[in-house]
């Protein structure tokens, strides 16, 4: 098991961070946290085109906001 925070500034623009394929990531946490006030978002995808609780992605629109996701090595799941 492996945990990773990963903080996201999108002052400058919208930002897509690509988490690894479920495959290569069993059981793995990943905490994603939107740091900057602008309205630009943290979008979360996911290589392979594996799903985020049925959704192709996730935004974090919010300063201070975070999303936990967790594989369970086919797809990915909100905490």
């Amino acid at each position: 098991t492996s945990n990773q925070m990963i903080l996201c500034n999108a002052v400058s623009g919208a930002i897509t961070l690509t988490l690894p394929a479920p495959s290569s990531a069993n059981k793995f946490i990943f905490d994603i946290k939107k740091i900057d006030s602008s309205a630009n978002a943290c979008n979360i995808v996911v290589s392979g085109g594996a799903n985020i609780d049925g959704s192709s992605s996730v935004a974090i629109t919010t300063q201070w906001t975070n999303k936990e996701v967790q594989s369970n090595g086919t797809q990915y799941y909100l905490r």
